[in-house]
């Protein structure tokens, strides 16, 4: 009974009013431009899969396989993303 109504309150006091907000940036979503998005998502989708290549040419000849790189790489990039300062926080915190 106590998390149904913490439950309700949450939506109440954080989702409700963040409603308002959502629904206009969704409305602005409108006015983008297609053909503009596309070369962004290509070029995103490109730099993604140029980043292991240049990592595997970097290690040399006992390098990983592709595939692997690219999910160390698109896992660091989803890490960055997440965490405040991204990983050299976790290094800064692993080296003392």
């Amino acid at each position: 009974m106590v998390s149904t109504g913490f439950l309700a309150a949450v939506i109440w006091w954080v989702i409700v009013p963040q409603y308002g907000e959502a629904a206009a940036t969704l409305r602005s979503l409108k006015k983008l431009s297609l053909p503009l998005v596309l070369l962004v998502v290509t070029l995103e989708l490109s730099s993604l899969t140029a980043y292991p290549g240049l990592t595997t040419s970097i290690l040399g000849t006992k390098r990983p396989h592709y595939a692997t790189m690219f999910r160390i790489d698109l896992t660091g990039l989803g890490v960055n993303h997440v965490r405040p300062w991204g990983l050299s926080v976790q290094r800064l915190a692993l080296s003392t």
